[in-house]
C-alpha cells in the first residue's frame, strides 16, 4: 500500500508539472516554466525506474495519480 501511495504522488507531480508547465508557457511565464520542465524531467526519472518494472496494481496507482495531477492543475486554474 505504501508503494501504491508513493506511486500514486509521483504520478499526480509528474502529470502536475506537465499541465502547470503549459500553462506558464500559455500566461508567458517563461521562468517560472523552465523551472517546471527542469522538475517534470527529474520527476520523469524516478518515475521511469520504478514503473518499469512494476506490477499491474502499481501501474494503476501511477496512472491514478497522473490523473489526479492533470484535475489539480486544472482545478487551481479556475481559481487564476
Amino acid at each position: 500500500m505504501k508503494t501504491n501511495l508513493k506511486l500514486f504522488f509521483m504520478g499526480a507531480l509528474q502529470i502536475f508539472c506537465i499541465t502547470l508547465n503549459t500553462w506558464l508557457i500559455s500566461h508567458n511565464y517563461m521562468a517560472q516554466s523552465l523551472v517546471t520542465q527542469f522538475l517534470t524531467t527529474f520527476v520523469w526519472t524516478f518515475n521511469v525506474q520504478r514503473i518499469a518494472c512494476s506490477t499491474m496494481i502499481e501501474r494503476i496507482a501511477h496512472a491514478l495519480g497522473a490523473m489526479a495531477g492533470g484535475a489539480i492543475v486544472w482545478g487551481l486554474t479556475l481559481l487564476f
